[in-house]
Order: structure tokens, then C-alpha cells, then sequence
């Protein structure tokens, strides 16, 4: 039987298994929009603006690249969450290394490298001054 405790102090859903069977586990998980008013989910959305960033800027993104950046995103936090268990209380979880591997492959796809942005490009007031003042 599937056990699903959510830590609201930590904002995260604890989910455990007698069997250790993933597959069960993720089938039972309700997936539910991100709220952003939640530390976890404020961090999300702050690592997938970074992750755009880093691609060349939202305005050239596809929405798959978009919706692939939200995902490396929730899952830096999760591998964060699953490291920092790990850290603390020496607790391994089933979910680290198949976090870490589609990590690693949404990054290949995605690209590592930063893409900048061409010279002859629109650009605010507030990024041009930041650029003069560096």
C-alpha cells in the first residue's frame, strides 16, 4: 500500500512504498499546478527563469523548450531535497539517481552552453544598464 504524507512546514509530499516498486509510486502521485506562493514553488520558477536565460531569453524559446526548462528546474530542487536527506540524516531514497539521469539528459538536449543575445537585438533599459555598468 502506497503511503502519502505531505510535510507542509517543508512544502513537499513524502511518499513511501512497501516494495520500493517507482513505478506504483508515480502512478499514485495527483499532479497539481505549481503554486508559486510556496518557497519550493517560488524556487522553481526563479531556477526555470535562469534555465531561459541561459538559453537566450524567454521571447526565443519554444514552448517545449519552455516547458523542458520548468522541468530541469523542479528537478534541481528535487535532487537538492534528496542530496540534502542524504546529508543530514544519511537516508537514500529510490528517487536520486532517476532524478539525476533525466537531469542530465533534459541538459543535453536543452543545451549546456549560455546562449547570448545578438548585438542588433531590442533590449530594455534596465538590461542596458546593467551591461554599462559592468
Amino acid at each position: 500500500m502506497v503511503q502519502r504524507r505531505e510535510d507542509t512546514e517543508r512544502n513537499r509530499v513524502e511518499i513511501t512504498h512497501p516494495k520500493g516498486n517507482l513505478s506504483a509510486v508515480s502512478a499514485n502521485v495527483a499532479v497539481r499546478p505549481l503554486d508559486r506562493r510556496t518557497r519550493v514553488g517560488r524556487r522553481v520558477m526563479e531556477m526555470k527563469e535562469q534555465i531561459m536565460a541561459d538559453l537566450g531569453g524567454e521571447r526565443y524559446l519554444s514552448e517545449m523548450q519552455k516547458m523542458m526548462a520548468e522541468q530541469m528546474a523542479g528537478l534541481q530542487v528535487l535532487i537538492n531535497d534528496e542530496m540534502t536527506r542524504y546529508l543530514e540524516h544519511g537516508e537514500v531514497s529510490g528517487f536520486y539517481l532517476p532524478a539525476l539521469n533525466t537531469f542530465n539528459r533534459l541538459s543535453r538536449t536543452l543545451g549546456l552552453e549560455r546562449q547570448e543575445r545578438g548585438v542588433n537585438e531590442p533590449m530594455d533599459l534596465e538590461s542596458y544598464l546593467g551591461k554599462r555598468r559592468q
